[in-house]
């Protein structure tokens, strides 16, 4: 659930009379610790943290190694030996000790190429409709 202006209002309206929080998240169908949160006035629901969330699993080298991979693809000009998310791994973990490879596998380098396709289609659909 969002909190809109209205419920922060009802929120801090409720909580200034002296009604409790537990009382005030019953009233209004949210948790306690949201009713908590907005109750002492230092959060306010238009002000959120932007989030940004740090691969562990996939690394800075792992992703250079993968788009060299893809590079020499293109450059190479080969149809049908492209790099493959089975053979991309494979070569990542042949230098696995050149890389940090911590509990990265096959499955994650498919979601990734997989991600990479689609991107690219979609770019190229939306330049073919302009």
């Amino acid at each position: 659930m969002v909190i809109t202006l209205r419920d922060y209002a009802k929120i801090r309206r409720l909580f200034n009379s002296g009604t409790s929080k537990r009382a005030i998240a019953k009233k209004l169908g949210i948790s306690r610790n949201t009713a908590g949160k907005y109750c002492q006035g230092n959060t306010t629901p238009w002000n959120k943290k932007s989030y940004t969330r740090h691969s562990t699993i996939i690394s800075d080298e792992v992703m250079d190694f993968i788009r060299q991979c893809l590079e020499e693809d293109e450059l190479g000009g080969v149809r049908k030996q492209r790099h493959t998310a089975k053979r991309i791994f494979d070569r990542l973990i042949f230098k696995s000790h050149l890389l940090d490879m911590n509990g990265l596998s096959y499955r994650i380098i498919m979601l990734l190429l997989t991600i990479k396709w689609l991107t690219f289609s979609l770019t190229f659909i939306h330049g073919m409709l302009k």
